[in-house]
């Protein structure tokens, strides 16, 4: 589904990417982690067609990510949450829905809006939305357009306990779709409770990719420590 083949990327002569590449599967869930500004916001504009890299390419569903065409089978789901407050909920999943020309489903609707709590929210003006709820929105559309690819960064901030783990559910039923989902975080024990492949990025190269669950013997959070060397330095307040 998603091929980054030897990616470079340079701002300014400063090296972001180096040289990295990633292939992702239908059925498949990524877990990229890394420190900011390790490359991986750069990574996902670059697989966005956003960014053009200086080097390599880029393809989804075998197809160049830079024709028009294909960017129809990715959803993006950005870490901030820029929303058109102008509509309400339900108009802007409509608005989504007509650009991804993909029908609505309304018994899964009523589902979803009813798991995230949502049934009367949604029919107001996004203005009117905590962060929190935007981001369920966010989750609401994505799970009504089923793309082919969705990138999900950091959207899963913000949310609470209940709303993270019907999050987390509903990714794991969506990659039984035709579905690949690339999942940029922080957050090391949703990576683990997905079961997620892991890919730890690091000063814009590929430091660590898991092809399976994690093993007993090192965690998700011990290799990133590892990669950034914490444990070498003595912190101390004197």
């Amino acid at each position: 589904m998603l091929t980054v083949a030897n990616v470079h990327f340079s701002y300014e002569k400063t090296p972001i990417l180096k040289g990295v590449s990633i292939s992702l599967a239908t059925h498949e869930i990524i877990g990229l982690v890394g420190p900011n500004g390790s490359g991986k916001t750069t990574l996902i504009r670059a697989i966005m067609n956003i960014l053009e890299p200086s080097f390599g390419e880029i393809k989804i569903n075998h197809k160049l990510n830079t024709l028009p065409q294909v960017q129809k089978e990715v959803m993006y789901l950005s870490s901030d949450d820029v929303l058109p407050e102008f509509l309400t909920g339900q108009e802007y999943l409509l608005l989504l829905l007509s650009l991804y020309k993909k029908n609505n489903n309304e018994l899964l609707l009523s589902k979803l809006l009813n798991y995230y709590s949502m049934d009367h929210l949604f029919y107001k003006l996004i203005e009117s939305y905590s962060h929190e709820t935007k981001k369920k929105l966010q989750l609401i559309c994505a799970f009504i357009i089923q793309p082919n690819l969705l990138i999900i960064d950091e959207t899963l901030n913000g949310i609470d306990i209940e709303a993270r783990e019907i999050t987390k559910r509903l990714l794991t039923k969506l990659l039984e779709k035709h579905t690949a989902i690339f999942l940029c975080t922080h957050d090391f024990s949703l990576v683990e409770e997905l079961k997620s492949r892991a890919i730890l990025i690091h000063n814009g190269e590929i430091y660590y990719d898991s092809n399976e669950y994690l093993n007993n013997h090192q965690n998700l959070r011990e290799i990133f420590y590892d990669m950034i060397k914490t444990g070498d330095i003595d912190y101390d307040l004197d």
